[in-house]
């Protein structure tokens, strides 16, 4: 008689199996986003969109393009950078990268002005002076950087703009908008 219960041990191991496993879907949109220069990608959380974002990135960084990953969870981009430390790509969540590109540094009580209107002024001066332009962007979490300020943004850093330009994009609009914008 086989035992339907699996270990502990047994479970993880299954688990992680599953994680590292693309779906059809997924595989499918990673593709897509390959064969295709611009694409929005939709989707609830748990269906991969982070997966396809780097599997993309990735994919687009040993073409020898200059590849730019951004999500707006600081926590998130700090996982993976270290999870891909041997990838030819940069990543950094939103604000992350707006004072890594910037005379600024972070008062000890910053308001949304700060975050919303000082920061990103000095930063698209910053990167306008030093000429930082990226071949191809990646945006996880768009629904939380969707804001015309970062839109406008996003069009200067990329080669192209985003009318021209190689991005992708991954959010999901119904269930996790985080920060509302106008």
């Amino acid at each position: 008689m086989i035992s339907e219960i699996e270990t502990h041990e047994e479970r993880n191991e299954r688990i992680n199996k599953e994680i590292i496993t693309l779906t059809a879907e997924q595989k499918n949109a990673i593709d897509t986003g390959v064969l295709n220069q611009r694409i929005l990608i939709t989707g609830p959380a748990g269906t991969g969109k982070t997966l396809i974002a780097t599997e993309l990135a990735g994919h687009k960084s040993k073409e020898d393009s200059k590849v730019l990953f951004l999500c707006f969870n600081k926590l998130l981009a700090e996982n993976l950078k270290n999870k891909y430390l041997d990838q030819k790509f940069d990543i950094y969540n939103f604000h992350s990268f707006l004072l890594k590109n910037s005379t600024l540094s972070v008062p000890s009580n910053p308001d949304e002005n700060f975050y919303n209107n000082i920061l990103i002024n000095n930063s698209f001066d910053y990167v306008i002076e030093h000429d930082i332009v990226y071949d191809y962007l990646v945006v996880d979490e768009f629904q939380d950087l969707s804001s015309k300020d970062i839109f406008i943004y996003l069009d200067r850093i990329l080669m192209g703009g985003l009318t021209a330009g190689n991005w992708t994009f991954l959010a999901d609009f119904e269930k996790q908008v985080l920060f509302k914008r106008g």
